[in-house]
């Protein structure tokens, strides 16, 4: 909270989630959803929610993505009453560099924002504050290997030979 002038006030916190995976699935997005609420009054207030949502391959670190986390709306309401916002940011995790991946680090980044000017007459408050962060993980079953499919087919191809051997006796 910035009030009459302080200037720049921050609140910065980073959360780091390690998420791993059942055999036969793979990773096919992380979905970040926040919401919170600010108040401002006075010409210069401002508030900001900025952030990054980052992760990173378990077994490969080179392996990794992060997306800027950005509010649905412009948070410039100054009436001096709570306003609620709601933000987020989204990362697909396709393609070959994913396809083996058995766990990720996620990181939560967020830096919440609120400043007044001293310049600016009269009273000034500027407030901002998360309440709610959820974190959804996409998976999708593993797509077989070719020889997994040349396996199965030779399997099948047996199954009908047997069957066909037991039908002519």
């Amino acid at each position: 909270e910035s009030l009459n002038g302080a200037g720049v006030s921050t609140a910065n916190a980073t959360l780091n989630l390690r998420v791993e995976l059942a055999d036969g699935y793979d990773f096919s997005f992380l979905s970040l959803s926040e919401s919170g609420d600010y108040l401002m009054r006075g010409a210069s207030s401002e508030v900001d929610v900025l952030g990054q949502l980052r992760v990173f391959d378990l077994a490969a670190p080179l392996t990794r993505a992060n997306e800027g986390i950005a509010t649905a709306g412009a948070l410039t309401v100054r009436d001096g009453v709570n306003h609620n916002w709601d933000a987020s940011a989204e990362l697909a995790l396709t393609g070959t560099q994913w396809s083996d991946t058995r766990g990720v680090n996620v990181t939560i980044e967020n830096l919440l924002g609120a400043y007044t000017d001293s310049a600016d007459p009269g009273r000034k408050q500027a407030f901002v504050e998360k309440k709610f962060v959820g974190l959804s993980v996409g998976v999708v079953p593993a797509v077989p290997e070719p020889e997994s499919y040349a396996l199965m087919l030779a399997g099948l191809g047996m199954l009908g030979l047997a069957a066909k051997r037991r039908s002519h006796r």
